[in-house]
């Protein structure tokens, strides 16, 4: 491991995942005005990242535990989930509808 971690490559990460939600998640939710739209979308889409990373790591690092797959995997679908969802709510409730 680095003795530091690296925020520079954690920042651009996590703007590029969020706008990934953003594009795949909350404006298809918005435009089809559900929220249910929103909360299944990211969880595809937190399943689908967390498992590319995890089944990376399972693949190439020594010590990767199948449960940590797991339980990473599921962090990162219901924290995707909950995330396109309350923006999709937020959203559909400050932009007025045309």
């Amino acid at each position: 491991m680095l003795p530091k971690p690296n925020f520079g490559a954690a920042a651009i990460f996590y703007v590029i995942y969020i706008a990934g939600l953003v594009h795949f998640c909350v404006v298809p939710g918005v435009t089809g005005q559900s929220a249910m739209r929103g909360l299944v979308s990211g969880l595809l889409f937190g399943i689908i990242a967390y498992a590319t990373y995890d089944l990376t790591n399972l693949v190439t690092l020594k010590g990767w535990s199948i449960t940590l797959v797991f339980i990473d995997i599921a962090w990162g679908a219901v924290a995707s989930a909950v995330a396109s969802a309350v923006a999709v709510t937020v959203t559909m409730r400050v932009v007025p509808r045309a």
